[in-house]
């Protein structure tokens, strides 16, 4: 009963107003996409998970983390070892 779709089932049951953790779908994709707000206006930020935004944030400091690159697609040709 544990594991996979059930744990994203339950993280999706979360109301966007009350994930403190940023763990649901919604903002899992806006970190994935790299979008820091929720609005056009840019008026509210994203919650973003701490752990996965750290490890985007030393990609980028490294260089490895392309954003010339379409999302989805910024470590094209990079290594992970």
């Amino acid at each position: 009963f544990h594991g996979g779709s059930y744990d994203d089932a339950l993280r999706d049951t979360v109301s966007l107003a009350k994930d403190v953790e940023g763990m649901n779908h919604f903002y899992r994709r806006t970190m994935y996409r790299n979008q820091r707000f929720v609005d056009s206006e840019q008026a509210r930020k994203c919650v973003l998970p701490c752990t996965p935004l750290a490890v985007v944030k030393v990609l980028e400091h490294l260089g490895a983390y392309d954003d010339q690159h379409p999302v989805g697609n910024r470590m094209s040709g990079k290594v992970v070892t």
